[in-house]
């Protein structure tokens, strides 16, 4: 009897001892996903802010060229190259097919693809249509 009850002792320790791990690996692990969680918040709100910079960097760009200002004064004051002014200028004569497919009740991405122009080009012809 000595002996069955020293392995039952033994086997008790040991799932003693495995719940104690499963305890403690469960622990980690939610430590790791509120760090993780953490982390993804913080470059999800960096990517969000990129994304909005770079809208707005488009749209001014774009606003800037319809209003008939130079490519080299937009980038000096949005501070971007003259060559990605060059780049939204040479999709100008595009606003009226743009403007056709919008009203024709296209969407942005469809637009986008048949023309091969960027999705921010056609929002922004979409912005500039709905404030009329």
């Amino acid at each position: 009897w000595a002996e069955a009850r020293q392995k039952l002792k033994s086997m008790i320790m040991t799932n003693h001892a495995m719940d104690v791990l499963e305890d403690v690996k469960t622990e980690g692990y939610q430590e790791g996903l509120e760090v993780g969680v953490e982390k993804g918040f913080e470059k999800g709100i960096e990517k969000g802010v990129e994304v909005g910079q770079r809208r707005k960097t488009y749209f001014g760009t774009y606003n800037m060229l319809r209003k008939g200002f130079s490519s080299a004064m937009i980038a000096d004051i949005l501070d971007v190259p003259v060559s990605f002014v060059a780049d939204v200028k040479k999709l100008l004569v595009q606003v009226p097919r743009t403007v056709d497919l919008l009203k024709e009740g296209k969407g942005i991405e469809k637009i986008s693809k048949k023309l091969n122009a960027p999705i921010l080009f056609v929002e922004a012809v979409k912005l500039e249509l709905e404030k009329k």
